[in-house]
């Protein structure tokens, strides 16, 4: 199997996965990445799906559980959960960078 081969089954299973398997994927990607990952309470998250204090960056996960992308709702999202980072996490984690993580920015 050639790299693009590999890319590309990497690709589809990406793509088929929403909701909750999508951010348990996100998170496994990101601990490799980001040992000193911290990840949220499951409930009331206040828009963290989890930083970094070593590198003072804060992600943000989204993956609806459609498979159909809408451009307006991923908008709304962004628009949502910055704000929750604004109010919730930015003053108090001293971050540097925000990252919002979508199926198609994670491939």
């Amino acid at each position: 199997m050639n790299k693009n081969e590999t890319r590309e089954i990497i690709r589809d299973r990406i793509y088929r996965l929403n909701g909750k398997p999508f951010q348990q994927l996100c998170w496994d990607i990101l601990i490799k990445v980001s040992p000193d990952l911290q990840t949220p309470r499951p409930v009331h998250d206040l828009g963290s799906d989890g930083y970094t204090v070593k590198s003072s960056t804060f992600f943000a996960c989204y993956a609806p559980e459609s498979h159909e992308y809408d451009a307006g709702e991923t908008t709304d999202k962004i628009i949502v959960d910055y704000k929750k980072f604004v109010d919730n996490w930015k003053m108090s984690g001293n971050f540097k960078k925000w990252v919002f993580l979508t199926k198609d920015n994670l491939i």
